[in-house]
């Protein structure tokens, strides 16, 4: 099922898609090359990530955009918009992020941003939240309320 999910689907992002194409709030999913890619605009702001859930494959393209996370459809694993980090289970690994030119009224995906200080392994809750209460930092703070705001969105699903 996750091969079916990963193979390159919609338009190819590389070539640009217009900005008109992408409301506020809204999002593409799209490939660059042989990569499922999810382009998503959050008012001035153009993020591409990774359009495969790395739980089991779900498309993030049929997913629900919180703040600047975006949640899968089929299990509801939350990742960061920003950093393509996996914010809450189920969700295994972070999404790969990339590069987005924007010229002429078209947003260009290009090559994958290469993570240097991401540390590998599976989503810990309770590390996120210490250190999200240890540090008085804004990225900190985001991360914490984005990390509420998937749970409860998930949450109004399930209601």
């Amino acid at each position: 099922m996750a091969a079916e999910q990963s193979k390159a689907k919609g338009p190819d992002l590389a070539q640009g898609v217009p900005l008109s194409d992408v409301a506020g709030g809204g999002m593409i999913g799209g490939h660059v090359g042989d990569d499922a890619v999810l382009l998503v605009r959050r008012g001035d702001e153009l993020f591409a990530i990774g359009a495969t859930c790395s739980h089991y494959g779900g498309p993030l393209a049929e997913g629900l955009i919180v703040g600047d996370t975006v949640r899968c459809p089929w299990h509801h694993a939350c990742f960061s918009l920003r950093t393509g980090e996996a914010i809450a289970a189920p969700a295994f690994n972070a999404m790969p992020r990339f590069r987005i030119e924007n010229r002429d009224g078209k947003a260009f995906v290009r090559e994958k941003i290469e993570e240097t200080a991401r540390p590998p392994g599976r989503l810990d809750r309770n590390r996120l939240r210490r250190k999200a209460a240890a540090s008085s930092s804004s990225a900190a703070a985001r991360q914490a309320l984005a990390q509420r705001r998937c749970f409860a969105a998930r949450d109004l699903r399930a209601a």
